[in-house]
């Protein structure tokens, strides 16, 4: 699935700096794939292309940064994500939002 399924983590309210932290980040799928809310089915899972929409930090377990979530969101129809996967990447984002407020939404 090119959505990346909704993962539980701690969230953060911080500046966001998204190229720096791809940047940042190894040509390594379980990096990326934690990473980002959506994957290129047909891209090499190693490389950083084949992600949209980054809202973690560059390590597995680095938490969602609340400001990086509110903006891939607000992207997310400007993407190059293929409308079919909108509502799953939505769901995956909303999930970081749920997770800010006490997972109440």
């Amino acid at each position: 699935m090119p959505a990346i399924p909704p993962h539980d983590t701690s969230t953060v309210e911080r500046p966001w700096d998204g190229p720096a932290a791809v940047a940042a980040a190894p040509n390594e799928e379980r990096v990326l794939r934690y990473m980002h809310a959506w994957r290129d089915p047909d891209a090499d899972p190693d490389m950083k292309t084949a992600y949209a929409l980054p809202h973690h930090g560059p390590r597995v377990g680095s938490p969602a940064v609340l400001p990086a979530v509110r903006n891939a969101l607000a992207r997310l129809s400007q993407s190059r994500i293929p409308r079919a996967d909108w509502d799953a990447v939505r769901r995956h984002l909303e999930s970081h939002l749920a997770d800010a407020d006490g997972g109440d939404e």
